[in-house]
């Protein structure tokens, strides 16, 4: 079976050769072909050149650019580190205070630059692998969301001194 046709039959209950895997490896395969990480997140055509790659050597069933813990975040206006070797970071929390939500930036995800790169980045996968594998991407939930722009040990501490800004 193809990746397709497996992930097809897995999700209408039909017989499959063996169980999907699609593991999320992205950015943290950028070095195993030559890149550095913080050029992988530059670059919708580098991100897109790492997941055609990682599918040809291993054949996931199931491939796409996520938005990571940080692309929404810094769409958001945080500050986020890209190490060279190294997976990008909030380098502070962008709420220092719960009035500053006030803030926080509207997200339009094809006029901010890490996020249409990253839509674009996936559209050139579908472009280059969709006939053989399902192409997808995910987004950070509003907890773990919450937790960047806030800080975790922030966000956790709010939790119990202070539920009704949280």
């Amino acid at each position: 079976m193809t990746p397709k046709e497996r992930m097809t039959a897995f999700l209408s209950g039909q017989e499959i050769d063996r169980l999907p895997c699609c593991p999320s490896l992205g950015e943290t395969c950028a070095p195993l072909f030559g890149m550095k990480t913080s050029t992988y997140y530059r670059s919708a055509e580098c991100m897109a050149e790492i997941e055609i790659e990682v599918f040809n050597r291993f054949r996931p069933d199931g491939a796409g650019i996520g938005m990571g813990l940080r692309a929404m975040p810094e769409a958001m206006g945080a500050k986020v580190g890209y190490p060279d070797y190294g997976i990008a970071y909030i380098q502070e929390p962008l709420l220092k205070d719960y009035d500053d939500i006030k803030h926080l930036r509207r997200i339009d995800p094809w006029r901010d630059p890490c996020l249409s790169m990253i839509l674009r980045a996936n559209q050139m996968v579908q472009d280059a692998i969709g006939n053989q594998v399902a192409v997808s991407s995910g987004i950070v939930g509003p907890f773990t969301l919450a937790a960047a722009i806030r800080g975790f040990e922030n966000l956790l501490r709010d939790i119990y001194k202070n539920p009704q800004a949280v």
